[in-house]
């Protein structure tokens, strides 16, 4: 039988991540201390050192989770319906953003850390790949898809943080939803049945 995991400990760690993502709104990851982090998270050094031995591994720890519940969505999904209607995929994606807004708002908006990001984003488009792959879509087809609809999603999640929010996130899901199953042409015959 499994450990349950320790609140105290799942909290401190959010807290550290927290604290991270914030910093890095900020600063470039090279010059983020461990002291800031502790002070962030209102913790102490020693706590931090209990969890991690370095800044990087907690970046690597928020990649990894992001990519773990990234790729877990897609997996949880019908593989016919997600090709019927890829809102379903968006619309988990919105549920992982709202139940942690505050954490995905700090990191769409990192500025000096484009690296992360990118980093991020191919490990994405490798998993996405890999999932169409094994929906039997054909591995260059595969790629060229991952690709547009990460690198898109991303743009869009990202500009969406740093407007107004008068765009809800339903809005964005369903207007990449359409992008995704129609491309242009969704949107074309929606303008011709109003006119």
């Amino acid at each position: 039988m499994l450990k349950k995991p320790d609140r105290r400990v799942l909290k401190t760690k959010k807290a550290i991540r927290n604290a991270l993502t914030e910093l890095l709104m900020y600063q470039s990851i090279e010059s983020i201390t461990v002291k800031e982090i502790a002070e962030k998270a209102d913790i102490n050094r020693k706590t931090f050192y209990n969890y991690y031995v370095s800044v990087f591994q907690v970046v690597d720890e928020i990649e990894d989770e992001i990519c773990k519940k990234f790729n877990d969505t897609i997996l949880e999904v019908n593989t016919k319906e997600v090709l019927k209607n890829p809102k379903i995929v968006f619309d988990r994606i919105n549920e992982l953003i709202s139940e942690d807004s505050r954490f995905y708002e700090c990191l769409f908006r990192m500025e000096n850390n484009q690296g992360l990001i990118t980093r991020l984003s191919d490990r994405l488009i490798k998993q996405t790949t890999a999932s169409l792959m094994e929906m039997r879509i054909e591995e260059t087809k595969a790629i060229i898809i991952s690709d547009f609809f990460i690198t898109g999603m991303i743009k869009a999640y990202r500009n969406w943080v740093n407007s107004d929010k008068a765009v809800t996130l339903e809005n964005i899901s369903d207007t990449l939803a359409v992008l995704i199953s129609s491309g242009m042409n969704g949107f074309r015959e929606n303008t011709d049945h109003r006119e």
